[in-house]
């Protein structure tokens, strides 16, 4: 099981200084120290000499005279080691944070620079404990995540189904781009089922699978600027942030939100507004016309005796 980045920093930071204290160590004592077999300790070594020159106000270097001749460590400050810290620990903790927070948003390639990026950050506030200023422990990932960014990568298309709030269907999607939302991970893509571009939350997907098709190069069409309609909801509606690209414009205390929406087609706009009733605070009042003159057609074809008839037969 891969290291965690916060215990494979605590361990190059607390390598670094247990060196700076036995100079001239032998790489086997430094071994048994930590608990490390001779090749993970030389690989730790030589991961403290690619960063000691990236540390402004704390730089060093392996001598690797010493290192190569006789297996034994030290490290010798090089310019610079006589400046303060660049940075507080309140400082230094938030970056670290920021760090964490960003961590499973990055591809494999950017989030194995993190333990470095981390490392350079804690030296920076040498005053503080490293353990204060660590990370915790990166989240996972939807399960669901890699295999949508294999299939983006291989236009490979794919099922399954999706639980929204007006019910759960299922969809066969051409996915064009996997990425993080305010909500969490969002699948964008062409729904077949729609015949139209669509945006999933990720969270909401079960029973992900490919169908064994590669998904057409679809042409790029120029859209009709949309009119743009201002709606309040409670909290319940942040969903729509995420699936139709609604902007917030403020937020109150108690979570209601205004949102402003871009809508191309007034019929879809209504349907949307009656889906919304039990959260919907407001809205355009021609749209509430309408929509509530829909509702109220759909409820008396539905309650009419003979249809009732006909669904009980």
């Amino acid at each position: 099981m891969p290291e965690s980045t916060p215990i494979s920093i605590a361990r190059l930071l607390s390598l670094l200084s247990w060196i700076g204290e036995n100079p001239g160590a032998g790489v086997n004592e430094a071994a048994r120290h930590f608990g490390r077999s001779t090749r993970q300790l030389r690989r730790d070594v030589e991961y403290l000499g690619e960063v000691g020159d990236s540390l402004p106000g704390r730089s060093f270097e392996v001598d690797w005279d010493l290192y190569e001749r006789e297996q034994r460590l030290s490290v010798r400050t090089t310019l610079g080691a006589d400046l303060p810290p660049r940075l507080t620990e309140a400082e230094a903790t938030a970056i670290l944070v920021g760090l964490q927070a960003i961590a499973d948003g990055l591809d494999d390639a950017l989030r194995e620079r993190i333990p470095r990026i981390a490392l350079t950050v804690a030296a920076l506030a040498p005053s503080s404990a490293p353990g204060a200023l660590l990370p915790s422990r990166p989240r996972s990932r939807t399960a669901a995540v890699d295999p949508l960014l294999d299939a983006v990568a291989t236009r490979a298309v794919v099922e399954f189904d999706y639980a929204s709030p007006r019910g759960t269907t299922h969809r066969v999607v051409e996915p064009h781009e996997v990425r993080r939302g305010a909500s969490g991970w969002l699948l964008d893509g062409w729904c077949r089922a729609a015949e139209a571009p669509r945006r999933f939350r990720i969270d909401r997907i079960s029973g992900l699978t490919r169908t064994g098709e590669i998904a057409p190069i679809r042409p790029v069409v120029a859209e009709e600027p949309a009119d743009v309609r201002r709606i309040r909801v409670s909290s319940g509606g942040r969903w729509l942030v995420d699936e139709f690209g609604a902007r917030v414009l403020s937020e109150s205390p108690d979570g209601g939100l205004d949102l402003e929406i871009a809508v191309w087609d007034e019929h879809w706009f209504d349907s949307l507004l009656i889906d919304l009733a039990p959260i919907l605070l407001d809205a355009p009042e021609s749209a509430l016309r309408r929509a509530g003159a829909r509702a109220r057609a759909a409820l008396a074809v539905w309650t009419d005796p003979e249809w009732t008839k006909e669904r009980e037969r």
